[in-house]
């Protein structure tokens, strides 16, 4: 649990640290609205799977629900953080499809990187 936890606060760090710098440079080079949402999904996307990777390390088995863990409280943590800097909670469709997409890449992340290291038990 001490690892799923290191890569889901890792993986929130790192949304930070690239929502932080995605909004400078919106600001700085005035970029349209039509450019946020998918820039959010692959940082949403590369944060998993770095999270997922540090998550699975020394791990042997159950790496797929590891993934989906990662995916579920990564989307909690980022979710409740991003709530409270816009000022409102919500929790609608948009909500839900965010924490399947989550969980969904977290577990494919799993997939990938245990494959990526010949061990086919995901």
């Amino acid at each position: 649990m001490k690892q799923i936890m290191k890569g889901v606060l890792w993986a929130t760090v790192i949304t930070l640290v690239f929502v932080l710098t995605f909004a400078f440079i919106i600001n700085i080079f005035s970029l349209g609205d039509a450019v946020i949402k998918p820039v959010i999904q692959v940082v949403k996307v590369l944060s998993i799977f770095i999270g997922v990777a540090i998550s699975l390390k020394n791990v042997k088995k159950a790496g797929w629900l590891i993934g989906a863990f990662v995916g579920a409280l990564y989307i909690i943590f980022a979710f409740c953080i991003f709530s409270a800097v816009d000022g409102k909670f919500s929790l609608d469709l948009t909500a839900l499809n965010d924490a399947i997409f989550s969980m969904t890449v977290g577990v494919i992340s799993a997939i990938i990187l245990r494959g990526k290291t010949n061990n086919i038990s995901v």
